[in-house]
């Protein structure tokens, strides 16, 4: 069998061992060669019936939530605090002069890791760039780069312990 030698700096090689015992002892959620999926909720517009929910916006930009509009309506002093509550949405939206927008939440890639906890470290450091982020495990079952990526490791840990 052949052997390699290489050259690397002592940083590099502690990360590099810290990353072969992840991938050895990490939990692998029922998968052979799990990879982690930083993933993320993305709202596109829907047509009606076919949204998971509908935002409701001024002229403006702003955002307003059922129980937004319905504290507006009684602030403005459209309907007492009991009728703002018999409201529908859109006869609250139809009062405040609001467009509706009805969108649909997709699950979208943003990352793949090899570890969770990398997955999970990236995750915490960018929260504020994602609105609903949550870590996904999917297979690479059929990604032989993957597959090879992750023997190797192996390979390499057993050897630098």
């Amino acid at each position: 069998m052949p052997k390699i030698t290489i050259d690397i700096e002592e940083d590099d090689l502690d990360q590099l061992k810290d990353l072969c015992h992840e991938v050895a002892t990490q939990d692998a959620f029922g998968t052979a060669h799990p990879v982690y999926l930083l993933q993320d909720k993305r709202m596109y517009s829907a047509e009606d019936g076919h949204q998971d929910g509908t935002e409701w916006l001024d002229d403006e930009g702003g955002h307003y939530t059922e129980e937004d509009m319905r504290k507006e309506i009684v602030e403005r002093e459209i309907a007492t605090e009991e009728t703002a509550k018999e409201m529908q949405d859109w006869e609250m939206a139809d009062q405040l002069n609001l467009s509706s927008f009805n969108f649909q939440e997709i699950d979208e890639t943003q990352d793949f890791f090899l570890t969770r906890k990398a997955a999970e470290q990236t995750m915490e450091a960018r929260v504020h760039h994602y609105k609903k982020p949550f870590i996904y495990v999917g297979s690479a079952h059929v990604n032989d780069e993957i597959q090879f990526v992750r023997k190797l490791l192996t390979i390499l840990g057993n050897q630098l312990k």
